[in-house]
């Protein structure tokens, strides 16, 4: 007897078609090699920090033995650091996402789980471990240049000023000054705009139409796009996103038996995040070349369950055992700590959380589960108009979306037979494979 196993099939176009005859010995090889990079990037930074903690504390002891003005220089000199290790945790990121563009992942998502994983994990690293580092006598911990004021001061530089580098868009404004050739304001003049729109409005709808004018449509239409390219904001950076909140979350955990006033850093961090993200994603940012899905999310509760009840147990144990009388009291403790987060982390599902509080809500009187969207998107035939062509399988396959609207069309009726012939695909087999080989850059 063999089992079958189903799971939920990936998003229309959230599928990297091109990947998907890969051998998996080249996908784990592939994937061992980034790894071993991104422990020596890891280690790298670790070092780069630790020189950068330790110089803070050489201007610290400069500092005591400063008065006046001179005193408050070096202040001001000892916050740098906490700014380079906030510039060092960007450089991770980066250096993880050009790592995950060498990986093969079947979908997207897949290639988003790993560079949020390496995000998360390198910053957590360069913020909270290297603090630790140099600072783990208990002695250290209170008195002088301590941990509880490292903390306080790298914490509140990065859980709040993160979130606001975000908000710049660095990205666009270095396209704004070096556009390509050709893509000045002087060269987008109205006049061109109002040409283009003639030609469009006057050459599109129409079902039949001559060489010259599909050459001219198609001449405008890559105008538009190149200017287009030139002048658009970024797209949201969904791994960095939330490998930013998960960075804030996990060293509040981490360091909240120390200094329990952290977490009010990680909570206002965590909430001007969300609100940069929200005005961002609705007022500035791009829109996205595939539609997002809410698996990413499920990853950032996955990563939250496994990671923090146990990080906060150890963490207890690591800072309360040299400052509580009672050793004892304290193994003690985290047994029944360390116990709970187990059978947290293993053996409770999040559906068995979702599944209560959604039932707390009805409850309340809210109705979460017999809304008439939610019926309707239960109902491919009513569901299919409120998605965009890419959204649906039979239009974002390589093959198929090459096919015309009378053998392919976008908007299935039911008792209608809307399937496809292997002549049909045979007949596009050259433009679809010329099609992907452009899109992953094989000449």
């Amino acid at each position: 007897v063999f089992a079958v196993k189903v799971v939920k099939a990936a998003d229309p176009g959230d599928i990297v078609w091109e990947h998907l005859g890969v051998p998996r010995k080249l996908r784990w090889q592939r994937l061992a090699l980034t790894w071993s990079a991104m422990a020596g990037v890891l280690l790298v930074s670790f070092l780069v920090a630790w020189g950068l903690v330790l110089g803070k504390d050489g201007t610290g002891e400069q500092q005591s033995s400063s008065v006046g003005g001179e005193k408050t220089a070096w202040r001001a000199l000892a916050l740098i650091p906490s700014f380079l290790i906030l510039l060092n945790n960007v450089a991770i990121s980066l250096f993880a996402k050009w790592l995950g563009g060498k990986e093969f992942h079947d979908t997207n998502t897949d290639k988003e789980f790993s560079l949020a994983l390496k995000m998360s994990l390198g910053m957590i690293a360069n913020t909270a471990g290297v603090l630790y580092w140099c600072k783990a006598t208990p002695k250290e911990w209170y008195t002088g240049a301590s941990l509880v004021s490292e903390i306080f001061t790298m914490m509140a530089i990065n859980a709040l000023v993160s979130p606001m580098m975000n908000a710049i868009d660095i990205g666009w404004h270095i396209r704004r000054h070096y556009r390509p050739s050709g893509c000045s304001s002087r060269k987008l003049t109205q006049e061109k705009i109002d040409q283009w729109n003639e030609v469009v409005a006057r050459l599109a709808p129409k079902k039949t139409k001559s060489k010259e004018q599909e050459k001219e449509l198609e001449t405008v239409t890559k105008s538009v796009a190149f200017y287009k390219r030139a002048y658009e904001p970024s797209a949201m950076k969904t791994p960095r996103a939330y490998a930013n909140a998960l960075k804030t979350f996990v060293c509040c955990v981490i360091y909240s038996p120390l200094v329990p006033w952290v977490s009010l850093f990680g909570f206002g961090g965590i909430v001007l995040q969300y609100w940069v993200d929200k005005y961002l994603l609705l007022r500035w940012y791009k829109r996205p070349q595939r539609p997002l899905n809410g698996r990413m999310a499920m990853f950032a509760l996955l990563f939250i369950k496994y990671v923090a009840p146990g990080s906060l147990a150890l963490s207890m144990l690591l800072f309360l055992t040299p400052s509580w009388a009672s050793k004892p009291l304290v193994l003690s403790n985290f047994y029944t700590s360390i116990c709970v987060a187990v059978v947290f982390a293993l053996a409770v599902p999040l559906s068995m959380a979702s599944k209560t509080m959604l039932g707390c809500l009805a409850c309340l009187g809210f109705d979460v589960c017999s809304s008439s969207s939610l019926r309707e998107e239960k109902d491919y035939y009513k569901a299919q108009h409120r998605w965009s062509s890419e959204m649906k399988y039979h239009k974002d396959q390589f093959y198929y979306k090459k096919l015309p609207e009378a053998k392919n069309p976008e908007l299935l009726k039911l008792g209608t037979d809307a399937s496809v012939v292997a002549d049909d695909l045979r007949a596009v087999s050259g433009a679809g494979a010329q099609g992907m080989a452009d899109s992953a850059g094989v000449p």
